[in-house]
């Protein structure tokens, strides 16, 4: 079986998210952002992504396309990648996007959840803008992911999850369920 870690950011959760916790089989739309467009102060556990691309319609009609990574993972490649050949290989970060497309989602099962807490301080001295402190992240391994990330402190807050799963199904195996199935 093959482990991913996957980002979920707490607005993606808390708009269109459902909880779960170690132990669940769950269903999620994922994305995968190439390293070169990360943040480079940021420290994210990066994952490769590489295999066939196949082409699937959502309900609308919309065209999107999907990587078959290892393990049977249903990946689609950030759109900065524009329209990949029939095969991909990239390196970068794991997400849950449920805004961008109706792809289908890549089913696991949950082995951890930590949730990651950041450092902010004003963009500007006596500003009301609040930006990450480069260097001020802390993980804390939790039971499971909640709907509703802290923030009442403007300098720290919780800013998401980030998920192991082990994908079930294997190569060529069925993984993926369309969305809303």
């Amino acid at each position: 079986m093959t482990s991913w870690t996957v980002w979920y950011e707490s607005w993606q959760m808390e708009c269109c998210g459902t909880p779960f916790s170690v132990g669940d089989e769950v269903s999620l739309p994922l994305m995968i952002t190439p390293a070169d467009r990360l943040d480079a102060a940021e420290e994210w556990p990066l994952s490769v992504v590489e295999g066939p691309v196949r082409v699937v319609e959502d309900d609308e009609g919309d065209r999107w396309d999907v990587v078959r990574a290892e393990g049977g993972l249903d990946v689609a490649p950030h759109a900065s990648l524009g329209t990949p050949p029939g095969r991909l290989s990239v390196t970068g970060l794991l997400s849950v996007e449920r805004h961008t497309g109706q792809w289908p989602e890549a089913v696991g099962r949950v082995v951890s959840v930590r949730i990651l807490t950041r450092g902010y301080a004003p963009e500007t001295p006596g500003g009301t803008t609040y930006v990450p402190v480069p260097g001020e992240r802390w993980l804390r391994p939790v039971d499971a992911c909640p709907k509703w990330f802290t923030g009442d402190d403007p300098a720290r807050r919780d800013d998401g999850a980030l998920v192991v799963l082990d994908a079930l199904g294997g190569p060529g195996g069925p993984s993926a369920r369309g969305r809303g199935q």
